[in-house]
């Protein structure tokens, strides 16, 4: 209705055309505002910045096969860059977050240097877990301060 009264140049246009510019630009403001907050959450992201990574933890596979978990603010500021191809692994249990799982994943990652896998643990419904596995190579140099040397991997 607002649309047509300005399109029709009726009595309330103007009124009209400034109520629809000025909800197109909250809108565009807000969409702006979630992409920058989206970005700085972001652990990953790729050379063009369109695709990133937000994840609850980040583990690396370091060039000498030694696995690392870090928490993802250690990765906010200096960003992983994303693979050409990800791989995106919905699990609906704890899968991901077992050591056997991570024992075959990470050394297929300490192979394959530009592999990256990315998992979304879904349980009832909901993400209650996620963890970027990548290989050093994709990381910053060097990489950072605080991250826990995993040791227990099963076989």
């Amino acid at each position: 209705m607002l649309f047509a009264e300005w399109q029709t140049n009726g009595p309330k246009a103007t009124a009209a055309r400034d109520f629809i510019c000025d909800a197109f630009a909250r809108a565009v403001a807000e969409a702006r505002a979630k992409a920058e907050t989206d970005f700085d959450e972001a652990v990953a992201v790729s050379e063009d910045g369109r695709r990133i990574i937000t994840a609850d933890e980040v583990v690396v596979v370091t060039a000498d096969g030694r696995v690392h978990s870090w928490a993802p603010e250690a990765f906010r500021e200096r960003k992983i860059l994303l693979a050409s191809v990800l791989a995106v692994e919905r699990v609906n249990n704890a899968v991901a977050q077992d050591n056997k799982s991570l024992y075959v994943h990470t050394s297929r990652l300490h192979h394959f240097h530009g592999e990256q896998i990315f998992y979304r643990n879904i349980r009832s419904g909901e993400l209650s877990h996620s963890r970027f596995l990548t290989h050093e190579s994709m990381c910053p140099v060097p990489l950072p301060d605080g991250g826990t040397l995993i040791t227990d991997l099963c076989v």
